[in-house]
């Protein structure tokens, strides 16, 4: 037999989350959980894996709640969910933090460190707060193997990336390139772009005259980046542009500059020129091969002398170029991306005089050894010397940073390894519409928008901590890529089980087959994004085990937010079409950025960051779950909304509230619900009875509909309205007084079972989301299993779901409403009984309504009689009221004394003939006269003693309340008063629902007389054993507030009309 634990009194939820978490620890629940789904159909999830760079924020909380709801959901559905979590534990997030913790700047600090002491110093960092990260992760309710995690940093997942990087070889998709690179010059490393974070930046807006090697006229150029103007090999025009040859003067001097023409009148003003002729327009393809001469060939000797034909002339080019500014781009095809590829298409050199610290080297000549952003202002000078300054400014624009030391990016040549994923562009392609995107434009738009534009990707990381490039040469061109562990036992230095980071991998070698020499390895670590890449073979363990593989692979659903559609999903993406030629996943959620109030991102810098374990110390776990998952849609940016976390700690207290309720008389009864009727089936159940129960049927259709497709705000939402507006705000209420009854009647054991099906029923539908407290109610109603999330989700009895008796219901809800509403207008208490109300509606409602919900109106609307009207009620007073704007125009001086004519000669029948537009003729000083609808509005009016209500049921339905109280009704109401009072003074007390209590009230002789009649009510509804109204409550009261025990309590009261009263309970013993 179930045993209905009575739930504890307050919503606690910190006390009680840490309580349902012991529970699960020490059962085992989540073992539980996943063998009792061991048969079911194999679902693989992937954990896209985190950095172990701290503890989490609410971005990660976000995301790991959203993953663990869909996971609980898949489990209860039947499904076997592979749910490991991952780690990403290399790369420039973990090095960063140790550099800084460490005190070091720089790789040559590094190197000085020791690279094996700073290898280990990032490994316990990464370990450590993956510890931290885990425990703060099952705080929250996640339930994952945590026990088991994937991690980057082991061999078995090392391997995986190198047969990875082995698989492209073989397809000649891997090879080594020299390329514009986007560098950080602080971390000294490659970054690939998903790795750059955006920002506004500072920084010079110039435009120099380039002096035309032919004529005395200069081109235009304008640049942002003048520590790029020493590396110039040529200026970029647009082959379709007109551009003129303008003579610019000012100061009675000239000169004849080369621009785009619309940007005539913006250069005339950035160079202050008083007038600015037109001599010639020329395409941009005529002007291409002249030659001009480099501005700072003097300061930069490399430029001297040089032979390759196209150096220091115009090229054309109609990606490059926009015509914007003067339509003339300085090229510099050692820095740019596009500046490379232009002057690769033109045979240029890729002078780039930068080295890898962000410094000048020898190269640059006068500028050898200065720090990039440091020479700008040394250029200007210079450019300004020589008369080729035009105009010196700044701009604020968008600009690359280092996503880990936020250090503004440059571009210089290096060498690094790329997968050739343009070779296979198509195909990733093909895979994205393969895809099943939620939203669907998360593939359609983003993703594939990102697949068409991305360029070979740069793969090598000149670095320390990371998986190391298994790619071997012995300095002759000739190369080994490894790929699998045991090819390593082919070398010399390795060693069984060695850790294959850097440096102890540095010292295997192998004899080079081809030449017999000495294959090192390249120094280079692999781009942390592949690493991640790989993560759904390394995890099963392929390639050294191919079961698992056979088993799960491919991933059936995998979640993160909008940013990895250049980032995880991108990098997944490319490493499984290189290795499989396929995306390694079928579905994917993409969900939106957690930001603070303003829609910023929240950072540190900015002070704008929210903790998780601060929200969830002070409203709990799930309170924090429900929020994210209600808030928004999943797929919607998120910003911050402290009031939010408070309105769902507030919908999960009132759930407990009614847990609180319903369990504390079930297990005063000993309520069974294996014994209990069913109430729906009975033939005396109540109509609120099967209402609430439909509502729950169509509650699980709406929530299942919406975890099925991912609108996880949908049954968020739809779960919190039927918990405050169904279940508590209606339900409750009306099946408050049933439950309070002595004796186990049927109609209590019904509504018992009725609150018993909805709250079970609820525990299932919200364990996905608020897995702590459905559980928790889950255990107090005698669940059979261990934990709720054991149990099947449930399945909508359609057939129990009563459309027309909702519609009904909501009449009735709107017939209360309009009720309560006049009485708050009439200033008359719901605990005051009224005489009578009258309902004003269609024929159809009022035989329905009336039939089924009579009762529950009479008890709700605390009346004595409702009547029931079809169409408008003929006791209304229906009359003709002046209209001024009408009489004034049409009778002048005269309006006012028609309009007291027709208040006069008011009458009843008039309403109904001004209203089918007839003329009423009503006598005045200045004759008879006949009035209209022009002249007269209709007025209608109540009975004397009734007050009209507003509208209810859109409208149709009207309500009239009859506010007279008599003396009868004036009793009733003290008397009902007088139980709120004593009711609040026990849950003072701290008194028990099952205590009962001796209760005295010293009242003045006319409210001893009003309450003769009403002793047995209020002993009945306070639970007193004893109530004494008489003279002796006076010594009573006295000896209890004398004795101040326990469970006793005195307090004086006023009445709303000034009438004061005492009150005295005492806990009697048991």
């Amino acid at each position: 037999m179930p045993l209905i634990k009575q739930a504890t009194r307050e919503y606690r939820p910190a006390e009680l989350e840490r309580s349902v978490r012991e529970r699960w620890e020490a059962g085992k629940a989540y073992l539980a959980t996943k063998a009792h789904r061991a048969g079911g159909p194999d679902f693989y999830f992937i954990d896209g894996p985190p950095y172990t760079t701290g503890s989490i924020h609410l971005g990660t909380a976000w995301n790991k709640t959203l993953k663990d709801v869909v996971i609980r959901f898949l489990r209860m559905k039947g499904f076997n969910v592979r749910d490991q979590p991952g780690y990403d534990m290399h790369g420039l997030p973990i090095e960063v933090k140790v550099e800084k913790a460490l005190g070091i700047r720089n790789k040559k600090e590094i190197e000085t460190f020791g690279m094996d002491r700073f290898v280990a110093r990032c490994r316990e960092f990464a370990l450590g707060n993956l510890s931290n990260m885990t425990r703060e992760f099952s705080e929250l309710g996640v339930w994952m193997d945590w026990d088991r995690p994937y991690t980057t940093i082991t061999n078995p997942y090392i391997e995986a990336a190198w047969w990875t990087l082995r698989r492209a070889a073989d397809k000649d998709l891997l090879t080594r390139l020299e390329r514009s690179t986007t560098w950080c010059p602080r971390c000294q490393t490659a970054l690939a772009e998903a790795e750059l974070e955006y920002w506004d930046e500072e920084d010079p807006s110039i435009y120099v005259k380039f002096k035309a090697a032919d004529a005395d006229e200069h081109f235009l150029v304008w640049t942002t980046t003048p520590w790029t103007m020493p590396a110039d090999l040529a200026v970029t025009l647009h082959p379709d542009y007109t551009y003129v040859r303008a003579r610019a003067t000012r100061d009675d001097r000239s000169e004849v500059l080369i621009f785009v023409r619309d940007r005539l009148e913006d250069i005339k003003k950035a160079g202050g020129y008083e007038t600015m002729e037109v001599l010639s327009e020329h395409a941009g393809s005529d002007l291409e091969g002249r030659k001009y001469i480099q501005p700072l060939i003097d300061e930069v000797p490399w430029h001297r002398g040089r032979q390759e034909f196209w150096l220091h002339k115009v090229l054309v080019d109609s990606t490059m170029v926009t015509s914007e500014n003067s339509g003339c781009v300085h090229t510099a095809p050692g820095h740019g991306p596009a500046d490379f590829e232009i002057g690769r298409r033109y045979e240029l050199p890729p002078f780039c005089p930068v080295d890898g610290t962000g410094h000048f080297t020898d190269e640059a000549g006068k500028y050898a050894g200065m720090e990039l952003k440091a020479a700008n202002d040394i250029i200007l000078e210079d450019l300004r010397r020589k008369g080729l300054l035009l105009q010196s400014g700044k701009i604020t624009h968008r600009y690359g940073h280092c996503w880990r030391c936020e250090t503004p990016i440059i571009y210089i040549i290096t060498m690094q390894w790329y997968l050739r994923v343009t070779e296979v562009r198509e195909r990733m392609l093909e895979e994205v519409a393969r895809v099943k995107w939620f939203p669907p434009w998360a593939g359609a738009s983003r993703q594939k928008d990102w697949v068409e534009g991305a360029r070979d990707w740069c793969v090598s990381r000149q670095r320390y901590w990371g998986i190391p490039l298994p790619v071997w040469e012995c300095g002759k061109g000739h190369r080994r890529v490894v790929g699998r562990i045991s090819e390593l036992r082919e070398g010399q230095g390795y060693e069984e089980g060695m850790d294959l980071h850097r440096p102890w991998i540095d010292g295997v070698t192998f004899a080079c087959g081809e030449c017999g020499g000495t294959m090192r390895r390249i120094p280079d670590v692999m781009d942390v994004w592949l690493d991640s890449g790989v993560c759904s073979w390394a995890q099963l363990g392929y390639p050294s085990d191919e079961t698992e593989l056979r088993r799960w692979w491919p991933c059936r659903w995998i979640t993160e937010a909008h940013d990895q559609t250049r980032g995880w999903f991108y990098s997944q993406l490319g490493a499984g079409v290189v290795a499989f030629d396929r995306a390694p996943y079928d579905s994917v959620l993409m969900h939106g950025w957690s930001l603070d109030p303003q829609g910023r991102p929240m950072s540190k810098s900015l002070g704008n960051v929210v903790e998780p374990a601060e929200l969830t110390t002070k409203y709990g776990a799930d309170a924090l779950r429900l929020y994210f998952l209600s808030a928004n849609a999943p797929w919607e940016d998120m910003p911050f909304s402290l009031d939010n976390v408070k309105a769902a700690f507030r919908a999960l207290n009132i759930l407990w509230n009614v847990h609180v309720f319903s369990t504390t008389y079930m297990a005063l009864d000993g309520f069974d619900p294996d014994r209990a009727p069913n109430a729906p089936a009975t033939a005396g159940a109540r109509p609120e009875d099967r209402w609430i129960l439909s509502r729950m049927e169509d509650l699980t259709r709406r929530v299942t509909g919406a975890f099925s497709s991912y609108n996880l705000h949908h049954a968020a939402r739809a779960i919190e309205d039927f918990v405050l507006d169904d279940l508590s705000r209606w339900y409750v209420r009306l099946a408050r007084d049933r439950v309070w009854v002595e004796g186990d009647v049927s109609d209590k054991t019904r509504a018992f079972h009725t609150l018993h099906r909805a709250l079970h029923r609820l525990s299932r539908l919200l364990a996905p989301l608020c897995p702590h407290i459905a559980d928790a109610i889950y255990s107090d109603l005698g669940g059979r299993h261990p934990t709720v999330h054991m149990e099947d989700w449930p399945v909508a009895e359609e057939h129990a779901i009563d459309t027309e008796l909702e519609s009904e219901m909501e009449v009735v809800r709107g017939i209360l409403e309009a009720g309560w509403a006049a009485r708050n207008k009439a200033a008359i208490k719901l605990r005051w009984p009224v005489r009578g109300v009258v309902i004003s509606h269609d024929e159809e409602i009022n035989e329905r309504v009336g039939v089924r919900f009579g009762d529950i109106l009479k008890e709700q609307l605390n009346c004595k009689e409702i009547r029931f009207v079809n169409g408008r009620w003929e006791e209304l007073r229906v009359g003709p009221v002046p209209r001024m704007a009408g009489l004034g125009p049409k009778y002048g001086k005269d309006a006012r004394m028609v309009a007291e004519a027709i208040k006069n000669q008011w009458k009843r029948e008039f309403g109904d003939r001004i209203l089918s537009g007839e003329l009423i003729p009503f006598s005045t000083t200045i004759g008879i006269l006949s009035l209209g609808n022009d002249e007269i509005d209709v007025e209608v009016k109540p009975p004397e003693g009734f007050l009209d209500a507003p509208p209810f049921s859109t409208g149709h339905g009207l309500l009239y309340l009859d506010v007279r109280i008599d003396d009868e009704l004036r009793s009733e109401g003290l008397s009902r008063d007088l139980v709120r009072r004593f009711q609040q003074m026990r849950k003072e007390a701290g008194l028990n629902v099952e205590d009962r209590i001796r209760a005295a009230a010293v009242l003045s002789p006319d409210m001893e007389a009003q309450l003769s009649r009403w002793g047995e009510f209020i002993r009945n509804e306070t639970r007193a054993a004893e109530l004494v109204c008489d003279g002796r409550a006076a010594g009573i009261v006295a000896a209890l507030r004398e004795a101040g025990a326990p469970g006793t309590l005195v307090r004086d009261w006023e009445l709303d009309g000034g009438e004061r009263l005492v009150l005295g309970i005492e806990r009697l013993p048991k």
